[in-house]
């Protein structure tokens, strides 16, 4: 199995056409850009007899039932006989429409469906930039162009553009957000409580969305509505995106986990940056919002094939010819990737399918 990132593949796509230097590209576009050419190839694996991507789900003796929300192609529909073999149902037994799977025949049993869910978008990280100031008491509100702190007792303001660090009066300061998806959060880190009220004044008890017993005990919580990201004692970083969390991880291409502190965050979806991270030694950066996504694969021929995409738009952006990267190279990874994708689907690592049970309409 080949393990890469997002980022690692925009590197290698840099180093095939040979330029170090996107920024007359634009993070965005580059971000952008692999998104579209995954999605075509991801496309292109869907739609083949590759199962790398195929989920599973069984239903049992229900005659309606929701599809799954995250569906993108289908790929076979099953009746699961008592000896445990598949059979295809032809098109006349079965109804898809508005998303809800309706067995059209009076036999009830198993339905099996066997997907390829949507597929992910990628992300990843800028480069961070380091913040030279003393540890502050206390981190205020961040934005587009600096952030705000208290230390012993003075107000100050750090400019991103400048570098730099100005004392400013106590009515210049300004306080991190304390409401999060129209809640206002109240957090208790002694007695490790969050309770979240909303405007008509219901409270709500949410300790229990945001406790990991795996990292310890929650130190930190910050929020940007519709974002929050939590300090863990270890220190590790979940970032939710609503209610949902995923492990923020800034350092994955190197194969090691971001540990430290996330102080402040406001998103920015010019820069991709939005985070005020202090690391395990005590240095604080402005880091990227997002995390790295990391994408396996049974073969090479999947981020090589994106690399010289990316490689080719590159270097057209850049007025920059190679003959070697847009015909040679190119028409080269380009077959080993189909030749792959033809091979019997059988020699293909398959993904333990996911069950999943899905309620009556």
């Amino acid at each position: 199995m080949i393990t890469k990132t997002a980022n690692e593949i925009i590197e290698g796509a840099k180093a095939k056409a040979g330029v170090f230097n996107c920024d007359f590209l634009g993070f965005l576009t580059v971000t952008n850009e692999l998104n579209n050419a995954f999605r075509e190839v991801y496309s292109e694996i869907a739609r083949s007899d590759n199962d790398y991507f195929v989920k599973t789900i069984r239903v049992e003796d229900d005659r309606c039932f929701k599809l799954p929300k995250d569906l993108f192609i289908i790929k076979g529909i099953y009746i699961e006989l008592p000896s445990g073999c598949l059979v295809k149902l032809e098109k006349e037994e079965y109804s898809l429409e508005n998303g809800v799977f309706r067995y059209l025949v009076p036999q009830v049993g198993t339905i099996v469906i066997k997907y390829v869910p949507d597929p992910p978008t990628l992300t990843a990280p800028r480069e961070s930039e380091e913040i030279n100031i003393e540890a502050p008491d206390e981190w205020g509100k961040m934005t587009d162009l600096g952030v705000y702190y208290k230390r012993d007792g003075l107000y100050y303001y750090y400019s991103f553009e400048n570098a730099s660090e100005e004392e400013i009066e106590e009515s210049e300061y300004k306080t991190g957000s304390t409401t999060f998806l129209k809640h206002t959060i109240t957090i208790d880190y002694d007695e490790q409580t969050i309770t979240a009220v909303d405007a008509d004044e219901n409270e709500e008890d949410w300790t229990e969305i945001f406790t990991r017993e795996q990292f310890g005990d929650f130190t930190e919580i910050v929020f940007d509505s519709p974002y929050c990201f939590v300090t863990y004692e270890d220190g590790h970083i979940l970032v939710f995106s609503q209610l949902i969390p995923t492990l923020w991880n800034i350092k994955a291409s190197s194969g090691h986990d971001t540990l430290g502190k996330v102080h402040a965050i406001k998103t920015d979806d010019r820069t991709l940056y939005g985070v005020i991270y202090e690391d395990e030694d005590g240095y604080f950066y402005r880091a990227s919002f997002v995390p790295d996504t990391v994408l396996n694969y049974p073969s090479n021929a999947l981020f090589n094939y994106l690399e010289v995409i990316l490689a080719r738009l590159f270097l057209s952006m850049n007025g920059m010819e190679s003959a070697y990267v847009n015909e040679d190279l190119y028409r080269n990874i380009k077959s080993q990737f189909y030749r792959e994708l033809q091979m019997d689907h059988n020699s293909v690592a398959v993904r333990k399918p996911t069950l999943r049970r899905f309620r009556r309409v």
